[in-house]
């Protein structure tokens, strides 16, 4: 017997209902977010389960070599099979994983619960998948990438599997390019808590080192680097609204 399944850990070899861990989990009304082991967690189960369906649900051993596997996550990560187990109970609270028996074997083996919590499956958990193991991307690198889990024939495709994300009983998709822009448009998945999505959206539009000093981009007629300031502002001050819209986040919003 390992510690209370309540603390994330479960005995080997049963079927763990709600009942039998104490997971009540939050009410359905309320957003979920999600901790970087978690995060990473959880999209391993789903790629897994996309990727190579015999080895899955998966034991948590298989979970700690998964999480920390080199290729296809970003960034490449050094978990504990206790930080695994952490992650595991909480998101068993959440309901979104559960943990199961297989005639195969005694290990407690999970798998993740997404289509019955917010009805998702095939290309957007593909989508979902990419945007936990690797964070923020273009529609180019998520259409490349999400191929190998489901196919992706157009860039439609791609758009409506955002739409559907976007529709969830909670937005699971933050759009981070402006609207209107049509080249590099860039994605992030919407389960990060929210002080750490505004660091997200601060790093996706900081000036860098690549920026010109203003007088030098005015001189060339491009934005001067107060009007990206002000352009950041404004993205982020439409993320905040959106979270507290569509997620009930309590989010301070700032003036666009």
């Amino acid at each position: 017997m390992r510690r209370s399944a309540r603390a994330g850990l479960v005995p080997d070899g049963w079927l763990m209902s709600d009942a039998a861990t104490g997971a009540t989990g939050a009410p359905p009304s309320q957003p979920v977010f999600l901790e970087a082991p978690e995060r990473r967690v959880l999209g391993t189960l789903i790629e897994k389960n996309l990727s190579t369906p015999d080895y899955y649900p998966m034991t948590t051993k298989a979970l700690v070599a998964g999480c920390n596997q080199k290729n296809a996550r970003e960034p490449v990560s050094s978990y504990t099979e206790d930080d695994v187990r952490a992650a595991l109970g909480s998101m068993q609270l959440k309901r979104l994983v559960l943990a199961v028996r297989v005639d195969t074997g005694h290990a407690t083996r999970w798998r993740h619960e997404l289509d019955r919590k917010w009805g998702i499956q095939g290309r957007e958990l593909a989508v979902l998948c990419e945007l936990l193991l690797r964070g923020p991307q273009t529609e180019g690198e998520l259409r490349a990438r999400a191929a190998r889990l489901r196919a992706f024939p157009e860039i439609e495709s791609l758009h409506e599997s955002f739409e559907r994300l976007r529709e969830a009983p909670q937005t699971l998709v933050v759009r981070l390019s402006p609207e209107g822009s049509v080249r590099g448009v860039r994605h992030a998945h919407a389960l990060y808590p929210p002080d750490e999505m505004e660091t997200v959206l601060r790093s996706e539009g900081e000036p860098g080192a690549a920026y010109e000093p203003a007088a030098s981009t005015a001189a060339h007629g491009e934005p001067s680097l107060k009007d990206r300031v002000t352009e950041l502002e404004a993205r982020l001050a439409r993320v905040e609204r959106l979270l507290n819209d569509e997620l009930g986040a309590k989010l301070p919003v700032g003036e666009a």
